[in-house]
């Protein structure tokens, strides 16, 4: 096994950038794109290739707003090498003031995404289930398969902006009858404060249109 781990990377948090320096895993950066110019051309036109190029056999993609610990990630990456044909995942806070997380235990209701599409379990109802448990929405949480998998269900967006990759992939792989894994030990914490209005610490703010778009391997 050959892992890389893909940052949505359009902020600059200490907190994340340090974590992410002490994993022990090759990673890309895909800095300063919005998502869909990233469905559009940066997925298939530059992350891909590049994997492939630098033989990766997995990718796990995580958004740069989030903590990964070391053992979520080793977690996540073990059980995607036992089971190939399946996604797996780790699993977050929805944000700081919400006990729901981002996960859901039901099928996804909509074609676009929507409040009530989702099911959304609490934290508790995680941690008191089983080591594996079956979701129907990966939030790019260490959402982690093989590189050819990635090939089949590439990043993908809607709407002319482009927004709900995750979701977008979601309902694809429900399509096809592909299962997800989440890991309950697999817990990263999302520094999101809340699901609307603009963070409280600038460091904290998407610099899409300041931070120069590329594609940064082996950072």
């Amino acid at each position: 096994m050959k892992p890389l781990l893909a940052v949505l990377n359009v902020r600059e948090i200490p907190q994340v950038l340090d974590a992410l320096d002490a994993l022990p895993v090759d990673k890309v950066l895909i800095r300063g794109y919005t998502e869909r110019q990233i469905a559009d051309h940066v997925w298939t036109e530059q992350v891909m290739p590049g994997a492939q190029a630098r033989g990766y056999t997995h990718l796990s993609l995580i958004s740069d707003d989030a903590v990964i610990p070391p053992h979520s990630l080793e977690l996540v990456l073990a059980h995607a090498n036992a089971h190939p044909q399946r996604v797996t995942t780790g699993w977050c806070n929805q944000d700081m003031s919400d006990d729901r997380v981002a996960l859901s235990t039901e099928p996804l209701t909509d074609e676009i995404p929507k409040p009530h599409s989702y099911t959304l379990p609490s934290w508790r109802d995680v941690l008191m289930g089983p080591e594996v448990q079956l979701t129907y929405f990966t939030g790019f949480c260490l959402t982690t398969c093989t590189v050819a998998m990635w090939e089949r269900y590439p990043y993908q967006a809607y709407g002319e902006d482009g927004f709900a990759a995750d979701y977008n992939m979601s309902r694809r792989l429900a399509a096809d009858g592909r299962q997800i894994d989440v890991l309950r030990d697999a817990f990263v914490l999302h520094l999101r404060e809340t699901r609307t209005g603009s963070p409280s610490y600038p460091e904290r703010r998407v610099l899409v249109g300041e931070m120069k778009p590329e594609v940064v391997f082996d950072a």
